[in-house]
């Protein structure tokens, strides 16, 4: 059936060079000699080509979609995993940390279902064409435009209510635990889920198989109608107004942070300047999470949209803005630019949230356990497990063994006379691992040979 395939192909490729040579281009009615006989019955034979079509390629898209999409996808759908096994345990459970699953798990899918149609399709790759069957014509084009398009726009507005849910939660903090409950967060998601893909369904119904040239395309009819309408919408529900309400969002509930922070110090409420710099570094750390996301978000929405829109103008002008192969690159940088994004928060969350390294490296511990059991019995150095390791970044001795409810405090008893001198004693022993908590013991001295008391007992939690 390959052979046949390809002598068919090569058939065709013949007769059309034949038709070069003995037909002149610049009139339609003169021939410059005859056709030879040729080497097939292009009634019976051409047409028993039946079903196959051709999906034109360019030679940069086998490299990039078969040699470096698959594995970025692959690597990210596994560091995805790991970020909704991190943040879906009781101990992390919040609003903000199920968005983040949702997103996480929506990125992956954005990749995740393009990989079987991309293997089968560039295995039917013969030259500068993939030849595909009716079905999986439909297929691989109902993959490409509507379920990973749907999939990235579901992961788009889970983003926009992330920035909504944050700036709800610092503007009005004692309302926020009830406008975003776990239960109307979830409820929110589920809409998302639901509602976005509709963006898309014009692909649904838009049939990209072209029987008579034997093509496998996406084709802009003319006058532009339906297809533009779906481009114009695509533009301002995928890109500017989810980035416009994005930005606007964060920078107010950055805002809203530092108006926060002010009104702290300049409290009566907190009279140690150690808490209040503490606060201010935890402000400035969470600015910076928030900013590196909303960053790595905009990197390739904004250019991809600002292209959208150009095309879209032309397109409505039944023009086209680039030439199809230049048009192809930039779909191409934008899709791989995308997954890196994806890839990114990983690493965000990795490194600038405390919490979740410590759920990371709680969750990798037993592999590790594995691990260094089998580098024992070969006698290779063994790997440094989250028991004895101090969280980099972290001022918390952590011990997971320890099952105990409450720290052990140890208060200093000192006797000086003529002043009172403050002292914090900071406990190191075992603190209950699950609760992720930071205990501090403030211990005062006093004269007249008093017993010094313990004053407060503060209680940090770690911010998500």
């Amino acid at each position: 059936m390959e052979e046949w395939r390809r002598q068919v192909r090569s058939d065709y490729d013949n007769y059309a060079n034949y038709y070069e040579t003995y037909y002149d281009d610049t009139s339609n009615t003169t021939f410059n000699g005859t056709f030879p006989s040729l080497p097939y019955n292009y009634n019976t034979d051409y047409g028993s080509l039946g079903e196959y079509l051709y999906y034109r390629t360019y030679n940069f898209e086998e490299p990039v979609y078969f040699y470096l999409w698959i594995p970025l996808i692959i690597l990210t759908t596994l560091t995805n995993t790991l970020v909704s096994l991190v943040l879906k345990h009781r101990r992390m459970r919040s609003a903000t940390n199920v968005i983040l699953i949702a997103i996480a798990i929506s990125d992956s899918m954005t990749g995740l279902v393009t990989v079987p149609i991309l293997i089968y399709a560039y295995e039917q790759r013969e030259g500068m064409d993939l030849v595909l069957t009716e079905n999986w014509c439909h297929a691989f084009m109902l993959v490409r435009y509507f379920f990973s398009r749907a999939f990235h726009t579901i992961s788009i507005w889970l983003t926009v209510l992330l920035g909504l849910q944050r700036l709800i939660s610092v503007a009005y903090p004692f309302k926020a635990q009830s406008i975003f409950s776990i239960r109307h967060t979830l409820v929110a998601i589920l809409l998302i889920i639901l509602l976005a893909p509709i963006l898309h369904i014009y692909h649904l119904f838009h049939d990209k198989v072209d029987m008579e040239g034997r093509l496998c395309e996406w084709k802009f009819e003319k006058p532009c109608r339906e297809s533009c309408a779906y481009l114009w919408l695509s533009v301002f529900l995928m890109h500017f107004i989810p980035c416009g309400i994005l930005v606007v969002s964060t920078f107010s509930m950055i805002g809203h942070m530092r108006e926060a922070s002010k009104r702290m110090q300049e409290s009566k409420m907190i009279t140690n300047q150690v808490n209040i710099d503490r606060r201010n570094m935890e402000s400035k750390r969470i600015t910076v999470i928030v900013l590196a996301v909303v960053v790595v978000f905009l990197i390739p929405e904004v250019p991809f949209g600002i292209f959208l829109l150009l095309t879209s103008v032309y397109r409505q002008q039944s023009h086209s803005l680039l030439e199809k192969e230049l048009n192809r690159k930039v779909i191409c940088a934008y899709e791989i630019l995308l997954v890196l994004t994806f890839q990114a928060n990983f690493w965000i969350y990795v490194a600038m949230n405390r919490k979740f390294r410590r759920g990371l490296w709680r969750l990798i511990d037993p592999v590790l356990a594995i691990l260094n059991l089998l580098l024992g019995r070969v006698g290779v150095h063994q790997i440094q497990r989250f028991e004895s390791t101090m969280v980099s970044g972290d001022k918390v001795q952590v011990a997971p063994s320890s099952q105990t409810a409450h720290s052990r405090l140890s208060i200093s008893h000192s006797f000086r006379t003529g002043e009172e001198h403050l002292r914090i004693s900071r406990s190191n022993s075992n603190t209950k691992t699950n609760s992720g908590l930071e205990m501090r013991t403030y211990s005062f001295s006093t004269n007249n040979n008093q017993v010094s008391s313990l004053e407060a007992e503060k209680v940090e939690s770690v911010s998500e």
